[in-house]
C-alpha cells in the first residue's frame, strides 16, 4: 500500500488501515497521529467523510511517481526512533575458573517496549584464552519465539540468533558451554541486538577469569573455620 503526504510529525506504522474525516486528524492504533494535506484516492484504505471522495481508497502523494512515497522513509525512521532497542546482557558461571575449567555463558534478550519486535538478532564469538564448546540450552530462536535460526560454530568460536518475534515484555536466552584455556580475565562481548523495529542496541559484555588454580581451603583450614563458626553460634545464643 502507499503511503500519504503529512504536514507534521506521525506514528502511524507502513501500511496500517487507517480512518479519515474531513478536517480531522489521522487515526490509526497508535491513536491520533497528526495531519493530512489533500492527498490522491486509490484502492485499499477506507476514507469517511473526506472531501471529494467515498468508499475504499488508498492515500498517496499525487506527487510521488514511484512506490513509495517520500513520507514512508520519514514515517519509518520516526517510528524506529520512538520504539525501544532490545536489552542484551552477557554473563559466566561460574565466572572464576581454573585452566582448562568449564563454565556457562549466558545471553539474555528483553524486549522492553509493549509492543513485539521481529526478527531478533545478535552474535557472539569468544575471545583468546575461551574456546566454545556447545550449546547447552536457551529459548531464543525457538518455538518461545515464534521459531527463528541458531547457527554454532565451535571452530570459530562464534554463534548467533536470530528469534522471528519477541514479544511486548519477552525475555529469551541462550546458554553455551565454555572452557577456559589462557590463564587472564577474558572480556566477552556480543553484537548489537537488532530487530525490524529499534535501532540497534548496545552490545553486551562479561568477563571469565581463568586462573592456574582455583584457591580451595585445605582440611585443617576447614576444622579451624567450623570451631570459629560454633563459637560465634554460642555466643549469640548466650546473648
Amino acid at each position: 500500500m502507499r503511503l500519504f503526504a503529512l504536514d507534521h510529525e506521525v506514528r502511524v506504522a507502513i501500511g496500517i488501515i487507517i480512518e479519515l474525516r474531513a478536517n480531522a486528524r489521522i487515526v490509526g492504533h497508535q491513536g491520533i497521529v497528526g495531519q493530512a494535506r489533500p492527498v490522491a484516492p486509490n484502492r485499499g484504505v477506507k476514507a469517511v467523510g473526506a472531501p471529494g471522495i467515498d468508499g475504499i481508497v488508498n492515500f498517496r502523494d499525487p506527487f510521488d511517481v514511484g512506490t513509495k512515497s517520500r513520507a514512508s522513509g520519514q514515517i519509518e525512521r520516526e517510528m524506529r526512533a520512538q520504539t525501544a532497542s532490545a536489552v542484551i546482557t552477557k554473563s559466566f558461571s561460574p565466572a572464576v575458573v581454573a585452566l582448562n575449567g568449564s563454565s556457562i555463558g549466558t545471553i539474555t534478550v528483553t524486549n522492553p517496549n509493549a509492543v513485539p519486535l521481529t526478527n531478533v538478532q545478535f552474535s557472539d564469538t569468544m575471545p583468546a584464552g575461551i574456546d566454545l564448546i556447545t550449546q547447552t540450552g536457551g529459548t531464543c530462536s525457538t518455538l518461545a519465539t515464534g521459531g527463528g535460526m541458531f547457527s554454532i560454530n565451535p571452530g570459530t568460536e562464534t554463534f548467533s540468533s536470530t528469534s522471528s518475534v519477541l514479544a511486548a515484555g519477552q525475555s529469551c536466552t541462550i546458554t553455551v558451554s565454555v572452557v577456559g584455556t589462557t590463564i587472564g580475565a577474558h572480556v566477552n562481548t556480543t553484537s548489537p541486538v537488532t530487530s525490524n523495529e529499534a535501532p540497534p542496541g548496545a552490545a553486551a559484555s562479561g568477563t571469565l577469569t581463568v586462573l592456574s588454580a582455583v584457591p580451595t581451603l585445605s582440611a585443617w583450614m576447614l576444622m579451624i573455620l567450623a570451631a570459629v563458626l560454633a563459637v560465634a553460634a554460642g555466643f549469640k545464643l548466650r546473648a
